[in-house]
């Protein structure tokens, strides 16, 4: 996160893959380089990426989703209005499956499917919560983020990132947020 932007990336790993791509890490430096979120965007879109990887960009005024194989950048939207999202680990607009998942899937079902479920405890726990809420804030999301099965076995840090008029904000529990506090950073430059 910088003063106008933020990144926070989940794993796709259905998705395809290149060694000639760039890498994550690269990805989220290029996006926190640029000056604007349609800068930063189109860097997202641009580019060759190495692994399956959904980002979502935020500033201000504007957050996206983007699914983005090796070949394919796809945005997912939740929401039709386009007011808010969120993500999992499962593809969910993006259809450019990585090949050992097509492997995979020929195997299980004897042939590809049609369609590919991407039905996921976490995301739904997150929709629900999201969706049942009077109003989202910071308070919202932490607790999404720290209830079960979104907070598992795997989950090794959790961020929250809001943009205000005088300074934006990153909280970061450095663990498991059920049991973590996050921490909080204040960016006013």
């Amino acid at each position: 996160m910088n003063r106008q932007i933020g990144i926070t990336e989940n794993s796709l790993p259905d998705l395809k893959s290149s060694l000639d791509g760039l890498p994550v890490c690269c990805v989220a430096r290029g996006v926190l380089e640029k000056q604007s979120f349609a800068e930063a965007v189109g860097f997202v879109k641009r580019i060759k990426h190495a692994s399956g990887q959904n980002y979502i960009i935020g500033s201000r005024h504007e957050i996206i989703s983007l699914e983005c194989a090796s070949d394919r950048v796809t945005e997912y939207w939740p929401d039709s209005a386009k007011n808010f999202t969120y993500h999992a680990n499962r593809p969910l607009a993006n259809t450019s499956y990585h090949p050992a998942y097509l492997e995979y899937l020929k195997a299980l079902y004897g042939g590809i499917p049609e369609s590919v479920s991407s039905t996921d405890e976490r995301f739904t726990s997150i929709q629900n919560k999201i969706i049942n809420s009077k109003s989202v804030d910071w308070k919202t999301i932490a607790e999404a983020l720290a209830a079960k099965p979104v907070c598992n076995v795997n989950t090794f840090v959790s961020t929250i990132m809001e943009f205000n008029n005088d300074f934006s904000e990153l909280r970061i529990s450095p663990g498991k947020p059920d049991s973590i506090d996050y921490l909080r950073y204040k960016i006013k430059e």
